[in-house]
């Protein structure tokens, strides 16, 4: 049996914590080299092998009408990173994230 990516498998655990802990399920894909969390259509994480990065609904200052982005690496482990995940879903749940 294959043994799966690193990426995909610290998507698996991070996707584990959110259901587990914050109660936010989330679909999980894989392919070349990056996982990918499908939370809600403005909510997705991206999975490589050393760092996690997802939209913070803010445009990027440097680069305009482009997203900017949140960031998070490996190291910090699951818990943490599905603790920001799952903050950044409730932001926009509420409202208070921007489109």
């Amino acid at each position: 049996m294959a043994r799966m990516p690193p990426q995909e498998a610290f998507a698996e655990r991070v996707q584990a914590v959110l259901a587990a802990r914050h109660g936010i399920i989330a679909e999980r894909h894989a392919n070349e080299g990056v996982a990918l969390l499908l939370i809600s259509t403005k909510l997705v994480p991206w999975f490589y092998p050393t760092f996690v990065q997802w939209q913070t609904g803010r445009e990027n200052p440097r680069r305009p009408g482009y997203p900017a982005m949140d960031s998070a690496s490996v190291r910090d482990g699951p818990d943490a990173i599905a603790k920001r995940i799952a903050s950044r879903f409730h932001q926009i749940r509420t409202g208070q994230g921007r489109p």
